[in-house]
């Protein structure tokens, strides 16, 4: 019993400081505490959970990837919106030797006429170092980087979705320099298509994507099932003997 208590224990202890660095980097708080959330989509982005409904025209439920909660920017409405969710950390000598988690989902329409590729639905992850650019990633509805876009409905134009894990070493720092994070999702330049973006994991520890964290009463009530179990299995086998 106390070794299976212990067990868990130590992985609520990981769960809860899984995202080093960086304050409510699995937005398990339920809100966007410890993060800076700006641009004219600000109002369409909120931390989602499970119970959370789809988005408007979305043919299928995304989950939070860890935890019960995650972040949502946008929806897929259009109208020339741009958010862009940030946050800055100093970094430890400890720090140096990890890498840098991001789990994103971007859910962008390509437009079913002609645009321009600056103009196309678009996602980005820009990671800076006392303020200076020193690593990026992009996706837009045009080019699709990287392939493995699933087709998740039409809304004039295919709505493109895809699930990645960003990772960035933070060997290229010193001990007290400064990191950001910053996470951007823009609608068309045109405004009549959407892009929409989902977040969570962001730190140090990469995690397997999971639906639903059990509460803690539900972890107490596991371990005394395992513990009984294993009892009775004793007592059985000490019965036969």
């Amino acid at each position: 019993m106390k070794r299976v208590l212990l067990s868990l224990f130590v992985t609520c202890l990981v769960s809860t400081s899984s995202w080093a660095a960086f304050t409510n980097g699995g937005f398990e708080t339920g809100d966007f505490t410890g993060w800076t959330v700006s641009g004219s989509g600000a109002g369409l982005s909120s931390v989602i959970s499970n119970a959370s409904p789809m988005l408007w025209g979305q043919t299928t439920n995304i989950a939070p990837y860890y935890g019960s909660h995650m972040a949502r920017l946008q929806d897929l409405v259009g109208n020339y919106h741009s958010t862009t969710i940030s946050q800055s950390s100093a970094l430890s000598a400890a720090d140096l030797t990890e890498t840098l988690y991001v789990r994103w989902g971007a859910l962008l329409v390509e437009p079913s006429n002609l645009h321009d590729l600056g103009a196309q639905p678009a996602f980005d992850i820009i990671i800076q170092k006392n303020g200076s650019n020193i690593d990026a990633f992009h996706a837009d509805a045009l080019t699709k980087q990287g392939g493995g876009w699933a087709d998740y409905g039409y809304l004039d134009g295919t709505a493109w979705y895809k699930t990645g894990l960003y990772t960035y070493a933070l060997s290229n720092f010193d001990a007290g320099d400064i990191i950001t994070v910053m996470m951007t999702v823009i609608d068309c330049g045109w405004g009549g298509h959407g892009g929409a973006a989902f977040l969570d994991g962001i730190g140090t520890t990469p995690l397997p994507p999971v639906t639903a964290t059990p509460e803690p009463g539900t972890m107490v009530l596991m371990a005394i099932g395992v513990a009984g179990a294993a009892y009775l299995k004793r007592r059985r086998g000490n019965a036969k003997a």
